[in-house]
Formats: structure tokens, sequence, C-alpha cells
């Protein structure tokens, strides 16, 4: 057993240890340059984005807490228009002084805005008009006429749009093509007497009163224009004016549908009006089964709606100046353009043609000299507007001499001349009548028949006008009576001076034969150095003196109307009348510098 191999029992090998692992090599050094230029500049849009974002709050805000607000006096018609390009602007945020700017259109009536402009009428605790866009720049040059409205109103050489007048006419008027309607023109509205059409085709000329209306008040100053500057041009204008029926402006679909209806039973007028192709194309869209024909005159005359600046605000005239760049782009001018108005550059929307719309523009007449709306304006108002006139009637032995050989007495004479201008006197005139002779009322020349006031105003069962010319028809000269005619015209001079209106032309108007005969009357010398005495520049009233026959004192008359900026006339024929009549009336034009 011994030589058995000992039991041997094996050990577990030696376990080698791991060499290390080598180091891995350095990897080669790389540049920074990208990575900081990428940093520098995802810096920089954060900023950029950061400084937008907090500018276009701060605009935002500054238009919410404090901006430049810039209020717009926008004509009726136009202003739709006009507050569509302002939300424009205003999505703009336009920057003016670090402010933004705002446009804030208001609707206004021109001729209200020319009154507060004048400052003729102000309106305490309404916001001030930074910038004004009427329907004419006849308004612009009424206003700054006077030395306040000058200051007032800046005018920019802008238009916002332009449309043309036109002369309307029910379409059934014109159906069978009668031939006054081939050549409307602005002579169509002239009565026969100075050119116009027949007095039998009835005809009812309705112009737009010129003091609230551009339409009218272009209308005047064209036809001032072509009734020249002859000294029968004062008179002619005075017969136009009382041929026509002042009335409110058409210039809106529904102002329109009324004038329209005057030609349907059971009226059955024939109206003929003055007004714009905007109005006319915006009717005739909401009504193309009675439309209105419109007549474009030879030379025409638009509408130009210029754009003004009225404040003195360094801020927001920059504002203004701002938003009129915006008015004259392509956006206003295709906005202003599908309203159916034409742009400022005279380019119509095709669209109206179907009404009758003119698509390209005619010949336009010159805009109105300086001056020359306020001065039609001013013969207008003191045409048309109230009067106050006292008629002093001579009724003494001199009336009842025929003024011509087998023709009609003196007074028969006068009063159709009396007649004739009751007629054509408006509503708004305030009239009285008195008559005298020689102690006609107890110890008084003179007695009053119909008391003085408006033509309108019932006395009794009928009105002033209706008993007044009832009166005309009515009165008779007593023969042999003598006239005392300088105490008679003395105490009616210092009655009208008692009772003077303010806003109206008071005036004397004395009817006669012109001379004084009554024993133990007052002197000529008496009655000129009284009515010296008694005239008032500050109360005008002014003597009109007519009379008929030769031996009128002429020379005595004219010295009396003198003193009152008067006049005196001298008929000798009874085709004189009218002439004198209208002359008479023109004068109201210039008093009391005639």
């Amino acid at each position: 057993m011994d030589d058995e191999l000992p039991y041997f029992q094996p050990t577990k090998p030696t376990q080698r240890p791991k060499p290390p692992k080598p180091p891995k090599p350095n990897p080669r050094p790389r540049s920074n340059r990208g990575w900081i230029i990428g940093m520098v500049a995802g810096g920089l849009v954060l900023v950029l984005v950061l400084v937008i974002g907090v500018r276009a709050v701060l605009v935002r805000a500054l238009c919410q807490q404090n901006p430049i607000r810039l209020h717009v006096a926008a004509a009726l018609d136009v202003a739709p228009a006009v507050q569509r390009i302002g939300q424009y602007f205003n999505d703009l945020d336009r920057d003016v002084g670090g402010h933004c700017a705002q446009v804030e259109v208001t609707e206004d009536s021109p001729d209200a805005v020319a009154t507060e402009l004048s400052g003729m009428n102000t309106n305490p605790g309404e916001t001030p008009i930074d910038a004004w866009v009427p329907d004419s720049s006849l308004w612009v040059d009424a206003v700054r006429s006077s030395a306040r409205g000058a200051a007032a109103v800046d005018p920019t050489g802008v238009s916002v749009a332009k449309s043309p007048l036109v002369i309307a006419v029910p379409r059934m008027i014109t159906g069978k093509r009668a031939r006054w309607s081939r050549h409307v023109d602005w002579r169509t509205l002239f009565p026969q007497s100075l050119g116009g059409p027949p007095t039998s085709l009835g005809l009812q000329v309705q112009l737009p009163d010129p003091a609230h209306s551009a339409v009218g008040l272009a209308a005047i100053v064209e036809i001032r224009r072509l009734l020249g500057s002859q000294p029968t041009a004062r008179d002619k204008f005075t017969n136009f004016v009382h041929n026509v029926i002042p009335t409110t402006s058409f210039n809106d679909p529904r102002a329109l549908a009324s004038f329209a209806g005057l030609s349907e039973p059971p009226w059955n007028a024939r109206p003929i009006t003055i007004t714009s192709e905007q109005a006319i194309e915006t009717y005739n869209q909401a009504n193309p089964r009675v439309p209105l024909k419109a007549f474009y005159p030879t030379q025409e005359y638009d509408l130009d709606y210029p754009f003004a600046l009225t404040t003195s605000s360094a801020l927001k005239i920059q504002a203004a100046r701002q938003f009129q760049q915006i008015l004259r782009s392509s956006f206003a001018a295709s906005y202003v353009r599908g309203n159916g108005f034409r742009s400022a550059s005279g380019q119509a929307d095709q669209g109206g043609s179907q009404f009758g719309i003119v698509g390209s523009p005619q010949s336009t007449v010159a805009f109105a000299a300086p001056g020359e709306a306020s001065t039609a304006l001013q013969a207008w108002k003191r045409l048309s507007l109230g009067s106050r006139d006292l008629v002093l009637n001579d009724v003494s032995g001199a009336m009842t001499v025929p003024l011509v050989p087998g023709g009609g007495t003196r007074l028969q004479v006068l009063e159709q001349a009396a007649s004739l201008g009751l007629s054509l006197f408006p509503d708004s005139t305030e009239m009285g009548t008195w008559e005298y002779n020689y102690r006609l009322n107890g110890s008084l020349p003179y007695r009053v028949l119909v008391p003085m006031g408006p033509l309108p105003q019932q006395l009794g069962l009928i009105t002033r006008r209706q008993q007044l010319q009832q009166y005309t028809r009515t009165i008779t000269a007593k023969p042999g009576a003598p006239a005392a005619m300088y105490s008679s015209l003395l105490a009616a001079f210092r009655w009208m001076t008692a009772h003077y209106k303010a806003g109206h032309v008071n005036a004397l108007i004395l009817l006669g034969s012109g001379t004084q005969t009554a024993p133990h009357d007052m002197s000529l010398g008496m009655l000129l150095s009284s009515l010296r005495q008694d005239y008032d520049p500050r109360r005008p009233v002014e003597i009109i003196a007519v009379s008929a026959g030769s031996d009128a004192n002429e020379v005595a008359l004219r010295q009396v109307t003198a003193i009152t900026h008067g006049q005196s006339y001298t008929v000798e024929r009874p085709s004189d009348i009218a002439h004198v009549f209208f002359d008479a009336l023109a004068r109201r034009i210039c008093v009391p510098n005639c």
C-alpha cells in the first residue's frame, strides 16, 4: 500500500491578475467657435422676439391708455366709407411721438360744422373736431371767408372721393321721351322768362336749400355764372330764386324716395331737382322698379369731399398727415368706389352703369374762386329767407288818374305790382299794410288795414296772405282827397324802427303818386331832418318808394330814400312794373351798402 501513491488532492489553480486596460488616447481638441455662434444667434433671435413682443404689448397698451385720438367729422353720405378706412388705419397701430394714433369718425352735417368752425355757434362739452371731410370744398371756402374760419381750417388739397352733380327726374316723367327731357341742363332750372322750359310743362324745380346743402350751394354758384355779370344779372338771379322751391337735400335713398313719390298719384307732379350721382345710384339699386333718371349737365360739377385739418395740436396734425396717406391709398380708392362714389381721380365703379351712371368723367366746371361761394350764399339768404315789409298805400285823389291815357288808374297799376309781389314772397315773410291820404283816421292821415305778421298766419277764417290778396283787389282811392305823404311816411318809418326784427330785411314800401298835396302837413325839410335823427344803422329800415306817374316829386323821394340806403322808382308804363319789382327785391342782396 506503501507503494500506492498517496492520496492526491489537486489544488485550485492560481488566478492570474488581469492586466490593466490601457488608457484611451485623448481625443483631438475641437474648436468652440460654432457653438458660440449658435448660442449668440439663438440669443439674438430670442431677444428680438422678446423686443418685438414687448413693443407690440407696449403699443397696444399705449393705444388703450394714452392714444392720440383724431376726431374726424365727415359728411353724412361719405361717413360710412371714411369710418371703414379709419378702422383700417387703426389696425396699423401707427406711432406718433411714442403714442398710438387712433381715428374716430363721426357723421356730421357740413353746414353745422361750418357754422361751428366759423364761430357762429359753439357746443360746450362736445369733442373738438380735429379734421373735416365735408361733401364739397365750397364749405371750406365759405368758412375761410371769415378771419376766424381762415385760422380754424387748413385745406390739405386731398380729396377722399368725388361725385358729379346730376339733374334728377322721375323715370316715369321721361318715359315717353318728351322733348323737354332731351336737352336737360342747368338752364332747365330757369323759369321761362330766363330761357328755361315753357311754363306749360308744369315742371316744379325743387332746389336743395344752399344754406344747408352743398348741392344747392354749387347750383347757385353755377347759375350766377350763367347769368353773367351784366347790370341786369342781379334782377335775373332774384327772378330765379323766386321761381324755385327751397327744399331739403335729396342726398340719401329715403329722401329721394319722397321726391320720386311726388310724380305718383295723388300728386301727379313733375318734380325736378339736383342731387349727386352717388345718391342716385344708391337709390336706384334699392328701387330698380321705380328708378330716377340722371341727366349730366354739359359741364360737370363735382362734389369733391376734401380732407381739411381743424386742429392746432402738433401731435394730432402728425396723426392727421398719416391718416391722409391712407386716404390717398389704393385701398381707400377701391372702397369709396364700392360705395357709389368716384375715386379722387374721377374713376367710377362700372357696376353702376346699368342705372345710367356714366363710367368716365365729363369736363368739369372750375371750382369756385375764393369768396365766390360765400357771396352766392349771402345773396340767396337775403332773397329767400325772411323779410319784414310794411306796405304804405296812397289812396288820395291823385291815384284815381289814369297812368296812361285810356289805361288803368295809377292805383290799379301799382296794386297789380303788389299782387304780383305778394305771390312771390315766401311764407317766411312778415307783412302788413297801411293806407293814407288826409285825415283818413280822425286827425291821422293813415290807418292800419292788415296788421304786421307772418303771411301764413290765420286771421279769422283766412290767412294773412289771403287777406292781403283780397285787399289788393278791393282797394279804392278817394277822388279829390289830398295826400299827407310826408307825415304818413315818417309815422310808418318810426313804427318799423320801433318794431325792428333782427335776422330779417326790414323795409317800408311806399306805393303812391309820389306827391305831397295835403295842407298844413309837415315840410320836406322837417321829414329829412327827422329821418336823419331816427335812422339807426344797428336797426336798419330801408325805404323803397314806387311812384306812378310823371308828376312824382322824384328829387324829394331820392333824398328821402337815400337817408335809409333805399331806392326810389318811377313807373310811367305798366310794362315797367316787373322790372321795378324784381330790382327792388334784388336790392336785398346788397342792403345796406347798395
